[in-house]
């Protein structure tokens, strides 16, 4: 089994995604890494879909857009996606919002 290279952190905010073989879906970011998400939805995306992911972070600017994802393994309603190729811009954004939710103290 392969391991994750880097910390989900949980994490609680909505998203988008869509791909060329399926109509896409909504769902909701359950936890969150440098390299990849956990999104629950109703929508059941099978493993190795490629996706085009939209992150509605709780900063109220715009989706952030990670064009290339891989759906690594599906579960029900929810499945877990790497990040493959995002915009350095984005990435920045991406790194700050991370750094947020490690900093933020854990709810007891």
């Amino acid at each position: 089994m392969e391991r994750r290279q880097t910390l989900r952190l949980k994490a609680q905010f909505r998203s988008s995604f869509s791909s060329p073989k399926m109509v896409g879906g909504e769902g909701t970011v359950e936890d969150l890494s440098h390299t990849g998400c956990r999104i629950a939805t109703l929508v059941q995306v099978p493993q190795g879909t490629s996706l085009e992911v939209r992150l509605i972070l709780p900063d109220d600017l715009p989706p952030l857009t990670v064009e290339s994802c891989i759906v690594r393994w599906s579960r029900g309603h929810e499945f877990g996606a790497q990040f493959l190729d995002l915009r350095e811009e984005n990435r920045a954004r991406l790194t700050r919002f991370v750094g947020t939710i490690q900093s933020s103290p854990s709810p007891s």
